[in-house]
């Protein structure tokens, strides 16, 4: 599971999630050795600290206020998302477009398509239909497809804007 304490845990000045020291490292980054990922404690990523009730909550509620509708999305900006070797990171979007068959999608059951159909495909014995994803998003050499309305992505804000959202967020809910 990726932490997310800051924002992608750039500069001293960013306002941080409320935070203690982990429970299981003692606030170290440190425990047990394994050979996937060394010493790194599971329980906070190896930072140290895990996020309070507190923290949850300030997460939760920034992270909804960056929600934006997919179409919205530019190039350039960074977004939210599944990374390829598990949890979800900020990352660049390197392109971002409609779906297409030609990208592959989801197998629908259909015996009233046509076998001329472009999305036509015979699978698992019966007749079935392509169904694109809406959305095809690249982010660095990772390609994402997505039926999803909205992402959450930071409209291309430098920190101190993201910032200010964090705290009139966070003020209107009372956990500053």
């Amino acid at each position: 599971m990726g932490r997310d304490y800051g924002y992608m845990g750039t500069t001293a000045d960013t306002l941080k999630y409320d935070t203690t020291e982990c429970t299981r490292c003692g606030g170290s980054g440190r425990y047990s050795f394994n050979m996937r990922d060394g010493d790194t404690c599971w329980g906070c990523g190896g930072t140290g600290k895990q996020r309070t009730a507190k923290g949850e909550q300030q997460r939760d509620l920034y992270l909804a206020a960056l929600e934006t509708p997919v179409e919205d999305v530019q190039v350039g900006w960074k977004v939210f998302a599944a990374r390829s070797g598990g949890g979800n990171a900020w990352q660049r979007v390197t392109e971002i477009r409609r779906g297409t068959l030609d990208d592959g999608g989801t197998l629908i059951a259909d015996p009233t398509i046509d076998p001329s159909d472009p999305a036509y495909r015979f699978s698992f014995g019966e007749a079935r239909r392509l169904v694109p994803a809406k959305w095809i998003i690249t982010l660095g050499t990772h390609r994402w497809h997505t039926d999803q309305d909205t992402i959450r992505a930071n409209r291309g804000y430098t920190t101190e804007q993201l910032n200010e959202l964090k705290r009139q967020v966070w003020e209107a809910a009372g956990l500053l």
